[in-house]
């Protein structure tokens, strides 16, 4: 993540609280002799805040850290007592548990907004808090450049988007077959498909993406999403997700009825 895409105010009160604790020497040890400044980091990441779940995956208490941040930086209008029903979503549910790949996240459903429908809201804000995560990214524009109306992304049908803040266990590795690959189509409903979901995942869960190499860690469709690229026939394309080249965030869509070995297509559990 880039240091530009800090909040303001943020980086000058990191300054305050901690950089002021050091003397000139310190910082010019800590340049001399990096090792010291990663030790400092694998302490801060062992922290029981901060300690990440099965390496990838941070805490609940951190996600909502987070949300909370955003409502207040972006105004997204989220109030004391949508948090508290999340919050107790959030006691209900089993998690962590064995499996590697189900992470649990905090969804910021956001409402209609301007004629902007509430779903594309979401897909946008949450697109872009993934983005600032990573060093670099990249869209497909014809599916996701200028602006995104009803008439080029959809829910598959059968999903309702409610407003609101929600817990969600997502099963990032479900239907991933290392040795050969499964089409979305095949597997996808409206029961059990995440939208909005994995991208928060990816918005919170920046080193789940790091990981990204689809042998160890798969790449990811986002099957509760339909588009409908210009010249391309009508709600053809499924958006998907994944770290390309040059470490980058990748923002792609392509037919349900591909398959790509490495890549998993997510769904609910629980």
């Amino acid at each position: 993540m880039s240091l530009a895409h800090l909040p303001h105010g943020t980086f000058q009160e990191f300054e305050r609280r901690h950089l002021s604790q050091l003397s000139e020497l310190d910082v010019r040890r800590l340049i001399a002799f990096p090792e010291v400044w990663e030790a400092m980091l694998v302490t801060m990441y062992e922290h029981l805040l901060l300690k990440l779940v099965h390496r990838r995956f941070y805490s609940l208490e951190e996600k909502f850290r987070v949300i909370a941040e955003w409502n207040k930086e972006y105004g997204l209008g989220f109030r004391r007592d949508h948090f508290c029903d999340a919050r107790y979503q959030a006691e209900r549910i089993t998690w962590p548990t064995e499996n590697p790949f189900l992470d649990a996240v905090v969804v910021p459903y956001l409402p209609e907004k301007d004629g902007v429908p509430g779903y594309i809201r979401t897909f946008l804000f949450l697109w872009q808090r993934a983005r600032e995560q990573q060093d670099r990214s990249w869209q497909w524009n014809p599916a996701y450049d200028g602006e995104l109306t009803s008439k080029r992304i959809r829910l598959l049908e059968g999903i309702e988007h409610r407003p609101g803040l929600r817990v969600e266990l997502i099963d990032l590795g479900a239907n991933w077959d290392k040795d050969s690959s499964i089409a979305p189509e095949s597997v996808r409903s409206s029961d059990t498909s995440p939208h909005a979901g994995v991208l928060a995942a990816a918005a919170e869960d920046p080193d789940w993406i790091r990981q990204m190499d689809g042998v160890n860690v798969p790449h990811v469709w986002v099957p509760g999403y339909e588009l409908n690229v210009p010249d391309d026939g009508l709600w053809q394309r499924v958006s998907r997700l994944s770290l390309g080249d040059a470490r980058k965030l990748r923002l792609n869509a392509d037919p349900p009825t591909h398959c790509f070995k490495g890549w998993a297509v997510p769904q609910f559990a629980g």
